[in-house]
């Protein structure tokens, strides 16, 4: 899979690109915009994780311009919390997933996964790299936010051991730590903390994806074996 890292930060670059490289993937790089848009329509990447904040050219220009390719490829969108109001922005230039920096590799290239553009045998078929097992679900949730008190109703739709997928109806505020709170299958409820990792739009709602954080042993034993259910 061809993709292209867009992002000034040299180490964070050079952590990206081997992330990539390491999944068995071919990666180009780029410092700022205008020399993405040069590699944009030379390589013809499958996937763009741009970074919104570029000296020169920024992302948004860099946007509108692999906007107008042919057949142009999915975009990870990458921000500074400080940033997160272009979240709704991001959503109506379609961008495939938005995330807030600081993040980890590993829950880039995850994130990278859910849209679609690493698969075995091509486009839509994504692998989990790193092995954890997943459940895909149907559960009605809320989610609260810790600094603000903001709550809304969701649907829970992927968990696994460390994190879960939620669909809501409504973009949540810019924050990093929410509550998830969600009716288990056999009778009692979990309310837990987590961390937000990726948002994208999901037609008409908005999809989350959290890790969870501070589980106790008990939470932790719970969502395992709904996880490894097979009912």
């Amino acid at each position: 899979m061809r993709v292209l890292v867009v992002e000034d930060d040299a180490d964070l670059r050079t952590r990206m690109w081997k992330a990539f490289a390491d999944g068995r993937h071919e990666v180009a790089v780029a410092a700022d915009g205008g020399e993405a848009i040069e590699k944009l329509h030379a390589l013809r990447p499958e996937l763009v994780v741009l970074d919104l904040v570029l000296p020169g050219i920024d992302g948004w220009s860099v946007l509108r311009s692999l906007r107008r390719l042919p057949l142009p490829p999915p975009v990870v969108l990458l921000s500074p919390a400080s940033h997160g109001e272009a979240y709704p922005r991001a959503s109506a230039e379609g961008v495939a997933a938005f995330m807030e920096k600081p993040f980890t590799e590993a829950d880039l290239l995850a994130t990278c996964e859910r849209v679609g553009a690493f698969g075995e045998g091509g486009r839509g078929t994504a692998r989990d790299r790193r092995g954890a097992p997943r459940r895909t679900l149907h559960v009605p949730a809320q989610v609260l936010t810790r600094e603000q008190g903001w709550w809304t109703d969701g649907e829970l739709v992927d968990l696994g051991p460390g994190g879960a997928r939620v669909a809501l109806p409504y973009p949540l505020p810019t924050v990093s730590a929410v509550r998830l709170a969600f009716d288990l299958p056999r009778g009692g409820r979990l309310n837990v903390f987590g961390r937000l990792q990726w948002r994208a739009a999901a037609g008409q709602a908005f999809a989350y994806g959290l890790s969870f954080v501070d589980l106790l042993p008990e939470e932790q034993r719970l969502i395992d074996a709904l996880v490894e259910a097979s009912d």
